[in-house]
C-alpha cells in the first residue's frame, strides 16, 4: 500500500490542501477558538508542527550520515499490524476523539504567528519529502531504517512507519481545520 510515490504525493497533496482551506479564512478567524472548546485553527496546526517536529528529529538522523551504508530494497513498504494500527487510530477515519502528549500541545494562541505557523508546516512537509527523496535517489529500504519513537523511547520505528502515521495525522487534522472553518 505505501511506496514512495505514496508519500509524495501525499505529503504535495498536505501542501496544497491547507493552502486551498485557508485562502477562505480571515486573520481573526484563524485564532477564533471554537464554541464547543478546543483549538482553534491557529493550534492546530501549531499541534501538526510540534508533532512533526519530534518525529522529523529522529527521522533526519539516518540520512545525515553515509547513505550508502543504509539498507537497500524495493520501496513497496508494509506496515506491522501494530503500525497499521497506530495510522489507523490517527487517520481521518477515526472518529473517536484521542489525547495527544503534553509534548505536543500546540503553542499558546497569544504566542501564534498565521505567516510563521504555516510556514512552518509547508517547511516541515518539505522535509518529509526531502526524506522521499533521498530513499528513492538511492534506493533506500525505509521498512528496514529504523529510529526511536520521540516519546516512548524504548518503542522503534521504521521510517516508512514515522511517514504513514504522519501523512495520516496530518489529514486528520486538516479535516478538523475544514471543521472548523464550516462552524460559522
Amino acid at each position: 500500500m505505501y511506496s514512495n510515490q505514496f508519500f509524495k504525493d501525499g505529503f504535495h497533496a498536505l501542501k496544497s490542501e491547507l493552502d486551498a482551506t485557508l485562502e477562505q479564512v480571515s486573520d481573526d478567524h484563524f485564532l477564533q477558538l471554537p464554541t464547543n472548546g478546543g483549538w482553534c485553527i491557529g493550534e492546530v496546526i501549531s499541534h501538526i508542527n510540534k508533532t512533526t517536529d519530534q518525529y522529523l528529529g529522529q527521522m533526519e538522523v539516518p540520512f545525515n550520515q553515509d547513505l550508502d551504508r543504509l539498507p537497500k530494497g524495493s520501496d513497496n513498504y508494509s506496515l506491522p499490524w501494530t503500525m497499521r494500527k497506530f495510522v489507523s487510530v490517527v487517520s481521518p477515519d477515526f472518529k473517536t476523539k484521542v489525547k495527544t502528549f503534553p509534548v505536543f500541545f500546540p503553542d499558546k494562541k497569544a504566542e501564534l504567528n498565521r505567516e510563521e505557523v504555516v510556514n512552518h508546516y509547508h517547511r516541515n512537509m518539505d522535509r518529509f519529502l526531502a526524506i522521499v527523496d533521498k530513499a528513492e535517489t538511492h534506493k533506500l529500504d525505509l521498512d528496514k531504517i529504523k529510529v526511536r519513537n520521540p516519546v516512548v523511547k524504548f518503542l522503534k520505528m521504521s521510517i516508512s512507519a514515522c511517514l504513514a502515521i504522519h501523512e495520516a495525522h496530518t489529514r486528520r487534522h486538516l479535516g478538523q481545520i475544514e471543521r472548523l472553518i464550516g462552524q460559522d
